[in-house]
């Protein structure tokens, strides 16, 4: 069994995700849940763990063949994002990291463009 990884702060974040503050909430520790609130609609990728966002139950496979379905990437509607969405890990081990994109148009994201 592998050691659990350190909490960093008292947020429940792995130490990476602490300090990479522009999108804190990517990466939630074993057992561990979050709701989640964003001003727009988002897609994201899950690239390790397993879990559910929301009503989605979804898990990142570690072999995909040919025409099998995933359950590694999902999309946030504008409504949902902005009542929040509950991110829950159900690993006993293993983090879970997800890369989220947004489109043009996101009030938070003015204040990292140049």
């Amino acid at each position: 069994m592998r050691p659990r990884i350190p909490q960093g702060r008292a947020t429940g974040l792995a130490p990476q995700a602490a300090l990479a503050r522009r999108s804190p909430d990517r990466n939630r520790l074993p057992g561990r849940s979050a709701l989640i609130r964003d001003a727009v609609a988002y897609g994201a990728i899950l690239t390790q763990g397993v879990g559910s966002v929301g009503s989605l139950e979804v898990e990142t496979p570690s072999l995909i063949r040919y025409g099998q379905m995933t359950s590694d990437e999902f999309f946030v509607t504008a409504p949902a994002a902005q009542e929040g969405v509950r991110i829950v890990n159900r690993s006993a081990s293993e983090p879970l990291v997800m890369l989220k994109h947004f489109g043009p148009g996101n009030p938070e994201a003015a204040k990292f463009v140049q």
